[in-house]
């Protein structure tokens, strides 16, 4: 499918998968999110998106706060050579204060790209993009993905500051190609 795609006014003509967008403790069917150390506490307040979101302190740079989503890719014969991972952050709150949270992505089986870092401590209130072009296609034998991409995961992890917070609320992911 070819669509016009909107970051912050950057407008990008690309075949483009679906945008998933995950809340920070979603129930709809297909998602779910994972705290993988126990190390993010619930938030309330009304910037959130959709009033809530989860914080950690930054200086634990173990703790990665998982989203899940129903799976996104192309692969297969035709599949890109390369492609563009994109990641929108839901960040409103005073107390998100990491300089440099890293953001991954999935795209082939257990395998994930850094697409970038947010400095939630300057990022405006609302969505905020970051994208990782030409990454290369990963040929997988063993699970006989050969071309292409496949993912249904993403995480943010926290920088490692000591004094900060992470925070992990909406996450929107999408690929072009």
């Amino acid at each position: 499918m070819c669509s016009q795609i909107a970051t912050t006014g950057l407008t990008v003509s690309a075949a483009s998968t679906s945008v998933r967008t995950i809340d920070n403790d979603s129930i709809a069917s297909g998602y779910s999110n994972e705290d993988v150390r126990s190390v993010y506490t619930y938030i309330t307040a009304t910037s959130l998106y959709n009033g809530d979101a989860r914080r950690a302190s930054s200086s634990n740079s173990l703790g990665e706060y998982y989203y899940n989503y129903p799976s996104l890719g192309v692969t297969g014969t035709g599949s890109p050579a390369s492609f563009t991972i994109h990641i929108g952050a839901y960040l409103n709150h005073a107390s998100f204060t990491d300089t440099s949270a890293k953001y991954y992505v999935e795209y082939a089986p257990y395998v994930f790209q850094r697409v970038g870092a947010i400095n939630q401590n300057t990022a405006p209130g609302g969505w905020n993009y970051i994208s990782k072009s030409n990454v290369e296609s990963a040929i997988l034998v063993a699970t006989n993905v050969k071309g292409g991409f496949s993912g249904n995961e993403a995480y943010v992890n926290p920088s490692g500051l000591s004094g900060k917070y992470t925070g992990a609320d909406g996450l929107k992911v999408w690929f072009t190609y």
